[in-house]
């Protein structure tokens, strides 16, 4: 695919586009007193407590660029960044995006980079306040760093004996979606070296969009036999656009109720593994109640896979796992109500010297090991 022949102008003229289309999208709740355009931006401090959390995309690491469009990019590097704060609980409100781009991508490409991540900034109401622009040599990275606000942030380390472990949506589909887009795409798929069928990859149409995620090309794309709008639109939507969990984590944490909270990046498994390792305690998860959608399901018939892996280990749902004390599931249940949300309780905290173990529908119990991505894992000959 053609995504361009350089940078117009420069690194000056690119700062100057993107501080025009920044400022164009900045609404009235916005509420940096100084943004893009000098040495520091000048931020009003928010009441309680400043939360801040960044992540970095890089090329062939976390996506394959023949397999992802630069608005899903973008909407993606953003929205990570978003579910971080609401895994604390939070609100969050100012991001920095720096890029380090390379000679083979053009104006356009990174207008719909920016496109995609003003689309997240939109909904929620975050502000992108500053960055970086620079050259990379080979690959196209894209670091995003973000702040937010909590009045009482919710942290992994106060989980305790007792506390019921539950979740605020399906799991899987994120995974199922791209094993989805990655049997559709035999011939073009790179997938990034993996654990247990975790991929960081993503994946998208073969021919990017510039305005809109590309969903629906994306289904119209793959084999009439699986091309089925009762299951696909959902899960590769799942995969290319997720939603972070903001009002969801927000209304836990003001609930007073939770003990401990994650978002669900790099799996339900490996979530529950850093709850217990953080709160010093051990757990038990029920396969029987892990919630696995429809769709999930039906794609893990049609590729012959178990939609309980995808859900233990596939990562990238965005979801909240949260724990609890058995006492306030009225509470909890109540508050996730207010904001369209289901609580689903998928297991309970145990003593530490118990471990962290899953719970099959048989009686069986088995070790429930992390097996999530892991960046620096030594490959196995």
């Amino acid at each position: 695919m053609t995504t361009g022949t350089g940078i117009k102008g420069g690194e000056f003229g690119l700062i100057g586009r993107i501080r025009r289309r920044v400022a164009a999208a900045r609404s009235a709740a916005c509420a940096a007193i100084l943004g893009i355009g000098d040495d520091a931006a000048v931020l009003r401090p928010p009441r309680g407590h400043l939360l801040a959390s960044i992540d970095m995309l890089v090329e062939d690491v976390h996506f394959d660029r023949r397999l992802i469009t630069p608005w899903q990019l973008g909407w993606k590097a953003l929205a990570v960044n978003v579910s971080d704060i609401a895994a604390m609980g939070g609100v969050p409100l100012y991001a920095l995006a720096s890029v380090g781009l390379n000679n083979s991508v053009g104006d356009a490409y990174v207008d719909a980079i920016y496109d995609g991540m003003l689309a997240v900034a939109e909904r929620f109401v975050v502000e992108i306040v500053g960055g970086d622009t620079v050259k990379s040599p080979q690959a196209i990275v894209i670091d995003v760093a973000i702040m937010g606000q909590a009045d009482s942030p919710v942290t992994r380390a106060g989980a305790r004996p007792g506390d019921l472990v539950a979740v605020t949506g399906h799991l899987g589909a994120s995974a199922a979606g791209l094993a989805w887009l990655l049997h559709c795409r035999t011939d073009d798929a790179v997938a990034s070296p993996s654990q247990s069928g975790t991929s960081r990859t993503m994946a998208s149409p073969r021919r990017p969009r510039t305005t809109d995620s590309g969903v629906s090309a994306a289904i119209s794309s793959g084999p009439a036999s699986l091309a089925s709008p009762t299951w696909v639109e959902e899960l590769v939507r799942a995969h290319l656009q997720p939603m972070p969990r903001v009002p969801e984590g927000q209304a836990l944490a003001q609930s007073g109720a939770v003990t401990a909270m994650m978002d669900i990046s790099d799996g339900l498994a490996n979530e529950v593994n850093h709850i217990a390792e953080e709160s010093g305690v051990g757990a038990v998860v029920y396969a029987v109640d892990v919630p696995i959608s429809e769709a999930t399901a039906s794609a893990a018939r049609a590729l012959g896979r178990d939609p309980l892996d995808w859900a233990l280990f596939g990562g990238e749902d965005y979801e909240l796992v949260f724990t609890f004390p058995r006492d306030r599931m009225e509470t909890v249940s109540r508050a996730l109500a207010a904001v369209g949300g289901r609580l689903q309780v998928v297991g309970e905290i145990l003593p530490g010297e118990r471990g962290v173990s899953l719970a099959m529908a048989g009686g069986e119990t088995r070790a429930l090991s992390r097996a999530g991505y892991d960046h620096f894992a030594v490959p196995i000959s």
